[in-house]
C-alpha cells in the first residue's frame, strides 16, 4: 500500500494529504512555539534592560549622595579651618604689652607722688621741680611721670621700666623742654603727652619695642624727634 502511495506521489508530482490515504496525521505548531519563545525571549531581555537601568540609577543615586556627602564634609573641614585659622590671629597679637611685673612691698622712694595699684607716679609740679634731673621708675610696676610747672622736667631725662607701661604727661609754659624719654625697651608700651606753650621744644622720645606713642598739643609743641627704632607700633602723632 505505501509503495503504491509513493508511486502516486510521483507520478502526480502534487501533494496527497496522508489523511485521505487513512492515516491520521498530527501538524506540529512550530511557528506558534517559536513565537512564544521568541516572546518570552524580549520578555526575558525587557526585563534585564529594565534591572540594568535600575541598576544604573541606583549606582548613580549612590554616587550623586556619595558625592554630596564629600562636599559637605569637604565645606565642614574647610569651615572649621578658617576658624581655627581666626582663633589663631586673634589670639596672637606681637604688638600687645606682656609687662613683667614685681610690685615692691613699700612704695619706693622714688615715687614722690605716691603709688596707686601697680604705679609708681612720680610728680614734678612746681617752677624747675625737676629739670636736669634723672628721673629713674622703679621697675616691676607701671610708671607715671606728672611735669606741670614752668620747667618742671626741662632737660630732664625720664628712664621708664625695663618691661611695664610708661606715661609721661607735660603740661604748661616750657614744661618739657628738651626733654628725653627713654621708653620700656622690650614687654612694655610707652606714651608721651605735651600740652601747652612750647611744652616739649627739644625734646626726643626713644621707643622701644613694644607701641609708642607721642601727642603735641598747643603752641610750638612738637618734640624735635621720636625715634620709633624697632617699635611694632609707632605713632609720632601730631609731634
Amino acid at each position: 500500500m505505501w509503495f503504491v502511495l509513493l508511486a502516486a506521489l510521483g507520478c502526480t508530482g502534487g501533494v496527497v494529504s496522508l489523511k485521505e490515504s487513512g492515516v491520521p496525521v498530527t501538524t506540529p505548531n512550530t511557528v506558534s512555539d517559536a513565537d512564544t519563545d521568541a516572546d518570552t525571549d524580549s520578555d526575558a531581555d525587557t526585563d534585564a534592560d529594565a534591572d540594568t537601568d535600575a541598576d544604573a540609577d541606583t549606582d548613580a543615586d549612590a554616587d550623586t549622595d556619595a558625592d554630596a556627602d564629600t562636599d559637605a564634609d569637604a565645606d565642614t573641614d574647610a569651615d572649621t579651618d578658617t576658624d581655627a585659622d581666626t582663633d589663631a590671629d586673634t589670639d596672637t597679637d606681637v604688638c600687645a604689652d606682656t609687662p613683667v611685673w614685681d610690685l615692691p612691698a613699700v612704695c619706693p622712694p622714688a615715687c614722690t607722688g605716691g603709688c596707686v595699684g601697680d604705679t609708681c607716679r612720680i610728680a614734678c609740679n612746681d617752677i624747675n621741680a625737676c629739670s636736669n634731673a634723672v628721673l629713674a621708675c622703679p621697675d616691676g610696676m607701671g610708671c607715671e611721670v606728672n611735669c606741670d610747672g614752668v620747667n618742671a622736667c626741662s632737660a630732664t631725662t625720664v628712664n621708664c621700666p625695663d618691661a611695664t607701661p610708661c606715661e609721661v604727661t607735660c603740661d604748661g609754659t616750657n614744661p618739657c623742654a628738651d626733654i628725653r624719654v627713654n621708653c620700656p625697651p622690650t614687654d612694655a608700651s610707652c606714651s608721651v603727652a605735651c600740652d601747652g606753650i612750647t611744652p616739649c621744644m627739644g625734646g626726643v622720645v626713644v621707643c622701644g619695642e613694644k607701641a609708642c606713642t607721642t601727642t603735641c598739643d598747643g603752641i610750638s609743641a612738637d618734640l624735635s624727634s621720636v625715634v620709633c627704632g624697632p617699635s611694632c607700633d609707632c605713632d609720632p602723632g601730631s609731634c
